[in-house]
């Protein structure tokens, strides 16, 4: 009796699994291919520039393949290709083609036939290739591949992967090292997060060369109730060069940080950038800059990025007018500019405090600001400055710079529409703006 309960048991599993290999890709196909479109609409509400549109999807039981097609609208970063010369003609910015191979199945036996296939339980595995379609519908491929997996819940991991290769075009000659991008979409909480390093990229044109070395970006991004992400983000590079027939220079590492998040209906950030090795008339120079903002007004913030992304500068002055008539503070807690001379230190906190006034006013945003400044130059770099340009020592006649130590320093405060620098008053015209 126990043998035929167990041989029962035994082929009900069989059947189980029969049914889970068999049926499933079908039933999860339908789920994969929605994931996947909720996904890529995902992509596409995080930048208002970007147009992603299916071109088809061919579902099959076991496995499906689609293209979908990713273009520019009118917006900054169209202008930005055009006038870099990526296009003849605003309107014929090449658009991306994606084309897609999806796997699907809790057991996806269909992926096995491919580089990379794994039978990791999930909605799907998929291999996509990315092409170019230029003005004149003509098509040219380009390099990586993108092996992707969803999971059960819906995560979508893409991971491109770029082997070493050049390329040459009538504009110029490309190489680039091994690469690789890995990028996690979550439905949980619509995040994004994306790594990447690529060892070196370098761009040959009219004679010159441009060339970066290791290349790195790490960012998690979440939405916003304002319209816009908030998150992390990292990004560095080792060293930049350029040559040209008259010249050579280097500069490096560079890297830029920031942190974004959402308290209430207020945004709260922090940036630090770090420049190194950068030419100048002084020599050698390296910049390092931290800047905080707190609790800035969501939806003014979100109307300033927009009004400028538009490029519509009598917008962006209205905006920037709510924006400070609801507050804020920013503090550049470091803005270092370091030359072999000696280093220039200096440090800036603003202070907006939210009008009592209904209607914005200049004045009453004049009258509402707290603002502090302490700049300290080296005495042997203000020697210097003045010894290049005398111009340079109108700071110092004027009181701007008063000499302490082994530095010149400026202490400024605004208060209740009163400047003051280095203890002298000034009263600022708050009147005018009334």
């Amino acid at each position: 009796m126990r043998g035929t309960v167990l041989k029962k048991g035994f082929v009900a599993l069989l059947i189980v699994l029969a049914l889970i290999v068999l049926v499933s890709p079908g039933i999860v196909g339908r789920l994969a291919e929605q994931s996947m479109d909720d996904s890529l609409d995902r992509a596409a509400a995080e930048g208002e520039d970007i147009v992603i549109t299916s071109q088809g999807f061919d579902r099959g039981w076991f496995s499906s393949a689609g293209q979908h097609r990713i273009e520019l609208r009118e917006g900054v970063l169209r202008d930005t290709l055009y006038g870099v010369g990526i296009a003849a003609e605003p309107g014929k910015i090449p658009a991306l083609l994606i084309e897609t191979r999806l796997d699907h199945g809790l057991i996806p036996l269909a992926s096995m036939t491919r580089e990379q296939g794994s039978l990791t339980p999930g909605l799907g595995n998929a291999i996509s290739t990315l092409s170019l379609e230029l003005a004149d519908g003509s098509r040219v491929p380009l390099p990586g591949t993108i092996y992707s997996k969803l999971g059960l819940t819906g995560e979508l991991q893409s991971h491109l992967i770029l082997e070493a290769d050049s390329y040459a075009a009538a504009e110029g000659h490309f190489d680039w090292s091994a690469g690789e991008l890995l990028v996690t979409a979550s439905p949980a909480n619509n995040a994004i997060d994306v790594r990447g390093q690529l060892a070196s990229l370098s761009v040959t044109a009219n004679g010159e060369t441009l060339s970066l070395n290791a290349i790195s970006v790490a960012a998690t991004r979440q939405p916003s109730p304002f319209g816009f992400t908030v998150g992390t983000a990292n990004a560095s590079v080792a060293s930049l060069a350029v040559d040209t027939a008259d010249a050579t220079f280097n500069i490096g590492p560079l890297s830029v940080e920031s942190d974004v998040g959402v308290e209430g209906d207020r945004i709260s950030g922090t940036t630090s950038i770090r420049m190194q090795n950068l030419p100048s008339e002084l020599g050698t120079t390296n910049i390092a800059t931290d800047i905080r903002l707190e609790k800035a007004d969501g939806e003014a913030f979100a109307k300033v990025l927009r009004t400028l992304n538009a490029a519509r500068p009598a917008a962006a002055t209205t905006s920037m007018a709510e924006l400070l008539n609801a507050g804020f503070a920013l503090h550049i807690d470091r803005f270092d500019v370091s030359v072999p001379q000696g280093t220039i230190t200096s440090k800036f906190d603003v202070v907006v405090e939210e009008p009592a006034a209904d209607a914005f006013t200049l004045a009453a945003a004049l009258l509402a600001v707290d603002a502090t400044a302490d700049i300290s130059v080296p005495a042997t770099l203000m020697d210097y400055a003045i010894a290049m340009d005398p111009r340079a020592g109108a700071a110092v006649g004027l009181g701007y710079l008063r000499k302490q130590g082994d530095n010149y320093e400026m202490h400024a405060e605004i208060r209740d529409g009163v400047l003051t620098i280095n203890g002298a008053p000034m009263q600022l015209p708050v009147g005018e703006f009334r």
